[in-house]
């Protein structure tokens, strides 16, 4: 029973160093912020979701200009930070986050 709770403790430990060798072998950049706003939105739900896709895309295409297609994935990026902001005339949405290169 020692021999193998010895073996399962040894499995995890190697696993576990696995997962932070390749997190730490991704490649990630420093912060890039993407804004945008919406106006006249039908309600405030609305003016976040058309808000938010504008700031992604702000971002998204602001890496592509600096480091290329293969950073350019929001899903990809680490540190994400997202407010949303103004009243259910005017919303502004900021976005920020670490562009990490996809790896597959």
């Amino acid at each position: 029973m020692t021999a193998t709770r010895g073996a399962l403790g040894l499995a995890l430990i190697l696993m576990l160093a696995q997962t932070m060798d390749a997190a730490a072998a991704q490649d990630c950049k420093e912060i890039f912020i993407g804004r945008s706003r919406a106006a006249d939105a039908s309600s405030v739900r609305e003016g976040d979701k058309v808000a938010l896709d504008g700031a992604i895309a702000h971002w998204r295409n602001q890496v592509r200009h600096a480091y290329g297609w293969d950073y350019r994935y929001w899903t990809s990026a680490r540190a994400k930070n997202v407010r949303c902001s103004g009243n259910a005339a005017v919303r502004h949405c900021a976005v920020s986050a670490r562009p990490c290169r996809r790896t597959s």
